[in-house]
């Protein structure tokens, strides 16, 4: 639009002059060779002067052209094609998020005909190749982009991200191990580095490279919590079997600061308590804890205290006054109930238990040794024990990688090695009962 307005005045400017020069009288005298003399207006005469320099400068931009034309045309054409590729790389990425890999590899590598740098073209080629499981050729492209200063960390990620696939972790520690001479600064490095170190159970070189990645804010914080959690948990394990009881007390201390309601880091803190006979503070721990963490080791911990199972009896029954409805308190009332004779107690809560629909195997068993201790009656127990063989498992600490049940907490799975994969649940029955 302004082009337009500029062109209209100049026009008019032009158009003035013109008339305002037909108005001036005046004549320019042209002698030719000392011979012939010219007559003519002054107006004629400024007019040709411009037309002239008009021409002269019509036919300079002519022969610019010629000079030019070819290079802005190559110019034009090149930048039409690097459009044409950056619009085929735009839809091949959107075709690789949609699942079509095939269309995806098959746009990137046309991408890659129409423009120079074919870093993102190749990616998107090699990540639709290892989507659709050919791995032997994302490994390809993705060892080139390696081997590129500029592409590196795409083709170093891309081939960890293939052996984690492949759950070939030599050759992940391989990978990141030359990645860090390339790149040793890189944050999602550090992630890597301290999933290496927790297959290798090194928690505490993990612990630190957590610092980093949490620095780096490459980590919500709930997932760093979480992870901090059972790490703490495992070096403080690992502190108390090298007998450095006051250092495995802070790393389970700091595992109850990340989660103050996760019933491993509130299991472990009271057992290192106990280890180092600081008995009231576990007692603390466990009143304080057993609402939101209602786990068997816990009123089994508070029991081994007590100077006699009477008295172990009456702190159980304190311990569940908070959550008289909960199963996990009636199944500690009863076990107290029955190490102390108090035989109504335990049958009342074990009842309770079996009315509620959730009774496990333990509960009949209970059953079945309270109808022996109290009344002698060996067929009622074993009508008890059989009514076990078909009632819900107890829960256990199952992963949720292999399905593998353990009896105590483990940071990695000892069958599938997974870290912090273990959920307190019974295996048969759907809803968890404590999750990670």
């Amino acid at each position: 639009m302004l082009s337009v307005i500029r062109w209209i005045v100049q026009i008019a400017v032009l158009a003035v002059v013109i008339f305002w020069l037909t108005e001036q009288h005046g004549y320019v005298n042209i002698v030719w060779n000392d011979m012939e003399e010219f007559q003519i207006s002054l107006a004629f005469c400024i007019i040709a002067v411009f037309l002239f320099a008009l021409i002269v400068h019509l036919l300079l931009r002519f022969f610019s052209f010629l000079i030019r034309g070819p290079i802005l045309w190559q110019a034009k054409r090149k930048l039409d094609k690097l459009n044409h590729g950056q619009n085929l790389l735009s839809q091949a990425l959107v075709a690789l998020f949609c699942g079509d890999c095939a269309k995806a590899k098959s746009l990137a590598a046309s991408a890659g005909k129409n423009i120079d740098n074919t870093m993102l073209a190749n990616w998107i080629q090699a990540t639709a190749c290892s989507a659709n499981f050919d791995n032997k050729t994302a490994k390809e492209i993705f060892g080139k982009l390696a081997q590129d200063s500029e592409a590196a960390p795409l083709g170093y990620r891309g081939l960890i991200e293939i052996a984690m696939q492949k759950k070939n972790f030599p050759e992940v520690d391989r990978v990141v191990s030359e990645y860090y001479h390339v790149r040793p600064g890189a944050p999602w490095l550090s992630r890597m580095k301290m999933l290496g170190a927790i297959r290798h159970h090194d928690y505490e070189r993990a612990a630190k490279e957590l610092k980093i990645v949490e620095n780096s804010k490459i980590m919500n914080e709930e997932e760093a919590a979480r992870v901090g959690a059972a790490l703490s948990i495992a070096i403080s394990r690992i502190k108390l079997a090298h007998g450095e009881v006051d250092a495995s007390i802070d790393a389970a201390r700091h595992a109850i600061r990340l989660r103050p309601d996760w019933t491993p880091a509130v299991i472990q803190l009271c057992e290192v308590l106990v280890a180092s006979e600081r008995y009231r503070a576990a007692k603390k721990i466990i009143e304080r804890s057993w609402k939101d963490c209602a786990h068997p080791q816990l009123y089994k911990i508070m029991l081994s205290l007590a100077d006699s199972p009477l008295e172990g009896f009456k702190q159980i029954e304190k311990l569940c006054k908070e959550t008289p409805q909960d199963n996990a308190s009636h199944i500690a009332i009863a076990d107290a109930a029955i190490a102390a004779d108090i035989w109504g107690e335990a049958r009342r809560n074990l009842i309770l238990c079996i009315n509620s629909g959730k009774a496990t195997k333990s509960v009949f068993k209970m059953l079945s040794r309270l109808e022996r201790e109290e009344r002698h009656d060996e067929r009622a127990a074993l009508i008890w024990l059989t009514k076990a063989t078909d009632a819900v498992p107890d829960p256990s600490w199952i992963c949720t990688s292999c399905n593998q049940a353990h009896e105590m907490w483990q940071p990695n799975c000892s069958v599938c090695n997974e870290f912090n994969t273990m959920i307190w649940q019974s295996a048969g029955i759907s809803d968890r009962l404590r999750t990670m």
